[in-house]
């Protein structure tokens, strides 16, 4: 699933968290983000800002889902994981053995996904973080290898965002 895809199916409240992270926490890459769409969209960046927080949450998960806004969507996406929610890309890496730099940087990725870490660690992660969070965490990931992992593929197909509400 593509970043602008993710966007027209991710849950609302799930939208709402991440927007109010980059709002709130991202200032300057939320002044981009909400800038750059804008423009896509030949609006005035201004329409958006003047909107309430839980409105600009709606236009700008609607501006993320369109195909042509697939690079900003993908941003808004790794800026909120990798900043955001570190603990959670750790705690992953750390769980599958794949090495990082200590803030979940990866330079390589292992091409074959154990099923059995993948299942232990995802079993362990639904338990301490919402399972809509893992699993945006998830299809992001499957986009750090082309074609993705066909381990993961299976777990992402039979469960759609991991069950979240």
């Amino acid at each position: 699933m593509l970043a602008y895809q993710i966007f027209q199916t991710i849950p609302t409240a799930l939208a709402a968290t991440l927007f109010t992270y980059l709002r709130k926490e991202e200032r300057e890459s939320y002044k981009g983000v909400v800038q750059q769409l804008a423009e896509q969209q030949k609006m005035r960046p201004v329409f958006i800002t003047k909107q309430s927080p839980e409105k600009q949450v709606t236009l700008l998960t609607a501006a993320c889902g369109r195909k042509p806004a697939e690079p900003i969507a993908m941003q808004v996406l790794e800026i909120w994981l990798m900043r955001g929610r570190q603990e959670m890309l750790i705690d992953f890496l750390d769980r599958m053995n794949i090495k990082h730099d200590g803030t979940g940087m990866v330079e390589k990725f292992p091409d074959v996904m154990d099923s059995t870490l993948l299942g232990n660690a995802l079993s362990a992660m639904r338990e301490t973080y919402p399972a809509s969070e893992v699993a945006l965490y998830l299809y992001v990931l499957q986009e750090q290898k082309e074609g993705g992992w066909p381990e993961l593929s299976a777990l992402l197909d039979a469960e759609p965002w991991l069950g979240a509400q």
